[in-house]
């Protein structure tokens, strides 16, 4: 054989393995972004009756989803922005370890306390976790916090900061903002107070966008939790967790702004309703106890009725449930999201999961499921940016509670886009879960 000829061949291989390489990037990246488009066409769907998209709408929205895809990139391969992440969120669960220190003192092991020191012999710690008296109980001492800051002007100041960036883009309001980025880390309740002394300027639209960010994050204090359970099938849980929480927020005012075009963005007047040090801390931590009755109330009746569902629809057929209705739903989505096609239904019933009782079992789900039925890298980390969020039926009543005990003049308004916004929140988490098939 010639030189020539072995030139002629180590080419023909290089371009072979070149095209072969070309076309898996591209119905990878066909796929995914087919279902990104998707998404947003859904959106499209859903949008008020308002006209056409003026041209600076449209610039808006193209600069959002630019920037949507800018951040994801720089917080996946730029070495900085994960450790910021991660240090706050170790801040917040800060809150979490403080509060569990009054709970276990007030109600002792009920409160929280360490398995070791109950008096019985614990055999499984899981079931030691009470909702009501640890988690829930965060709410008094961030109110407290949240009124703390509101009467030495920080909270304010953060706020302005904070909303000069999303008004730029998403033309969206201070409040707006400042909950966006207290959402990244802190749950529904705790964001909600953090915004409280400008809560009377909000309007419908606005509601709707803070609800949906409700929907489409978790909490830093629960993300320990949920890296613990799959550690062992998805060793960079942490990494995809946290990074879903800030993109599924940019994603909910993408989303937002395509189904209300309208320009909302300016400064929010942040009255100080408080007359001392004192009163602040003593208002916030009686607001915060208001809230933490109304929300505990709610999520027993919704969960009461879900359950009640999930039985009628049993007594029809026994193979039937809530959760593999939504995973039903959902299987179309999920066969767009460029997953193994072996992988699928698992993935869509994981989602179901979600949906119809909560995240905690997901993240169980997609540990038995990788483990059982040998799920692909690939579907374990889409299966966590689907399920990293707190969009489920039971939350979608602790979070109109909240929002109703918060803006009593904003009740009907918060039960009419209710439902509005956790859909919206569900597409934020879907459009988030394609963006990873494409970037990562």
């Amino acid at each position: 054989m010639t030189a020539t000829s072995k030139s002629l061949q180590k080419i023909t291989i290089c371009y072979t393995i070149i095209l072969h390489t070309f076309q898996l990037i591209c119905k990878i990246m066909f796929r995914s972004l087919l279902s990104y488009c998707l998404v947003l066409f859904a959106a499209w769907t859903m949008k008020c009756n308002c006209g056409k998209y003026s041209p600076q709408n449209k610039v808006r929205i193209f600069v959002a989803i630019i920037t949507q895809i800018l951040l994801f990139y720089a917080i996946m391969n730029v070495g900085i922005f994960m450790p910021c992440l991660e240090y706050l969120s170790n801040l917040v669960q800060s809150i979490g370890k403080a509060t569990s220190v009054a709970t276990s003192a007030l109600f002792g092991y009920v409160g929280g306390t360490d398995p070791a020191c109950a008096p019985f012999d614990v055999k499984n710690s899981s079931y030691m976790f009470i909702l009501a008296f640890q988690a829930l109980a965060n709410v008094v001492l961030v109110s407290g916090l949240a009124a703390i800051l509101t009467y030495t002007r920080i909270l304010p100041t953060i706020s302005r900061f904070v909303g000069y960036f999303f008004g730029t883009i998403f033309r969206s309001n201070d409040s707006i903002g400042m909950y966006g980025v207290s959402k990244m880390f802190f749950g529904q309740m705790d964001s909600m107070l953090m915004i409280k002394s400008g809560s009377e300027y909000l309007v419908k639209h606005d509601m709707m966008t803070l609800m949906a960010m409700a929907f489409a994050t978790s909490s830093a204090a629960v993300i320990p939790g949920y890296c613990g359970i799959i550690s062992e099938v998805c060793p960079d849980a942490m990494k995809y967790i946290v990074s879903s929480n800030v993109i599924n927020v940019i994603s909910v005012l993408l989303l937002c702004m395509i189904i209300e075009p309208f320009d909302r963005g300016g400064k929010v007047c942040h009255a100080n309703p408080y007359n001392s040090f004192m009163s602040a801390m003593t208002t916030g931590i009686n607001d915060g106890a208001r809230v933490w009755g109304g929300i505990v109330c709610t999520l027993l009746g919704m969960t009461a009725l879900v359950a009640f569902g999930d039985n009628l629809i049993s007594s029809i057929s026994p193979d039937l449930s809530i959760r593999k209705i939504c995973g039903w739903l959902t299987y179309p989505f999920v066969y767009m999201l460029d997953i193994p096609s072996h992988d699928r239904e698992f993935v869509s019933q994981i989602f179901g999961t979600r949906v119809a009782i909560n995240e905690f079992l997901a993240f169980f789900d997609i540990a038995e499921y990788a483990k059982q039925y040998s799920l692909a890298p690939q579907s374990i980390r889409t299966s966590v940016y689907l399920v990293n969020n707190f969009g489920n039926f039971a939350a979608l009543g602790i979070t109109v509670s909240c929002f109703a005990s918060m803006v009593p003049s904003l009740k009907k308004d918060i039960l009419s886009v209710a439902y509005k916004a956790f859909l919206i929140g569900i597409l934020a988490t879907f459009m988030t879960a394609s963006l990873s098939n494409i970037i990562l």
